[in-house]
């Protein structure tokens, strides 16, 4: 089966932490580039200080059938 067209979140928790791996880190070590025909989301998150928890949630709303 083929992904095409399936949209890909991914979320770095624990983004309060020190020495954390920032964003463009996470993209790059999972060659998050290399995926074509998709959308890909990657946020820093963390449910401690409530980082992008809203904007991650409006993503998987808005791409909710």
């Amino acid at each position: 089966p083929t992904l095409d067209g399936i949209p890909l979140l991914v979320l770095a928790n624990k983004s309060d932490l020190e020495g954390k791996m920032g964003v463009d880190e996470v993209i790059e070590g999972l060659d998050l580039k290399k995926i074509v025909h998709r959308e890909i989301s990657c946020y820093g998150v963390s449910a401690k200080e409530e980082t992008n928890l809203e904007a991650v949630l409006q993503w998987l709303v808005a791409r909710t059938a």
